[in-house]
């Protein structure tokens, strides 16, 4: 499935969609994934999405601290 499919499949359900970008740095990614409910990281062969395992890392941290 290509990004399109998933937001299109998300914003049926009334989901707003925020994009991490991967220019981003990291302690703006963190500030931004405060105010987020979820995160959808779909695969992809394309390119090299270097944020993706610190917004994973993140993520699975606020989680354990609850």
């Amino acid at each position: 499935l290509s990004s399109d499919t998933y937001a299109k499949y998300l914003e049926g359900f009334g989901a707003r969609l925020v994009p991490l970008l991967d220019t981003d740095s990291p302690s703006v990614l963190k500030e931004q994934l405060k105010q987020l409910n979820g995160v959808i990281l779909p695969g992809s062969t394309k390119g090299d999405y270097k944020n993706n395992k610190l917004i994973f890392d993140a993520v699975k941290q606020m989680n354990d601290d609850g």
